[in-house]
């Protein structure tokens, strides 16, 4: 799934006539900037991109200094795709019980910015939700198959962070996410299938960050519930948490 996201701060720097390094000038404004190596020059009603290391030395430094004291002026534009793979070949049954079945996982997401700016240490923090109907670590499963009434899931939250260093590609970040398991509980009586429940992906939650500031999102949803589902920080690079349904 791709979807493509503007993020365009309003902050603007004062007019100032600008140099480059073949002695060119130019009378312009900064309406932001893209990484760390394009600043977004206006003049009159036009914006246009000029790389920081073609201007003379003062202007780098006025440039650089604008950066640092206005964070929230960057102004990228992201694509964003994002595939769920399913090793559909190596489902997994759990030895202790037979009525377990474990499903490995993977997220691959690609951000792109349009103009290739240098992504450098910008942060990329994601969480994948699951309904998770099947939780095994507190044998919740054999109370399923003792109340079969009971189908409230709990949400399931696999958070991460990265924070992106040097790329292969300008402009593009790719990111494999671990690789995590749904689990699926079926109880059968001869051929009969008396009652199933399986974990359900309800999405990746995509957020990425220049310092603190938010500077893209996406949505990966699987189904619409994760409309419903709110944002929650996370306090460590990875972390996975179990919490009721909203």
């Amino acid at each position: 799934m791709a979807a493509v996201l503007l993020w365009q701060p309003a902050l603007r720097g004062a007019e100032r006539t600008f140099t480059d390094n073949a002695g060119r000038r130019v009378k312009a404004e900064i309406a932001g900037y893209r990484g760390s190596d394009q600043v977004i020059l206006k003049k009159g009603r036009k914006e246009f991109p000029f790389a920081i290391s073609k201007l003379s030395e003062d202007d780098q430094k006025f440039v650089r200094n604008w950066i640092k004291a206005n964070p929230g002026a960057a102004k990228f534009s992201f694509t964003f795709f994002a595939d769920l793979r399913t090793s559909k070949g190596n489902t997994q049954k759990v030895v202790y019980d037979a009525r377990v079945q474990r499903q490995p996982k993977q997220y691959s997401m690609t951000i792109t910015e349009r103009n290739k700016a240098n992504l450098e240490g910008l942060r990329v923090e994601y969480q994948i939700l699951i309904e998770d109907y099947v939780d095994m670590t507190s044998d919740r499963y054999k109370r399923l198959a003792l109340s079969y009434s009971d189908r409230t899931a709990y949400v399931q939250r696999i958070m991460a962070s990265h924070t992106v260093g040097k790329t292969k590609r300008p402009g593009r970040i790719d990111i494999d996410t671990d690789t995590f398991t749904t689990e699926k509980y079926v109880d059968r009586d001869g051929t009969k299938v008396d009652v199933a429940f399986t974990d359900k992906v309800i999405g990746l939650w995509v957020r990425v960050y220049k310092g603190d500031v938010l500077v893209g999102e996406f949505k990966d949803a699987q189904n619409r519930k994760m409309d419903k589902l709110q944002w929650k920080p996370s306090s460590s690079d990875r972390i996975v948490k179990l919490e009721p349904k909203e």
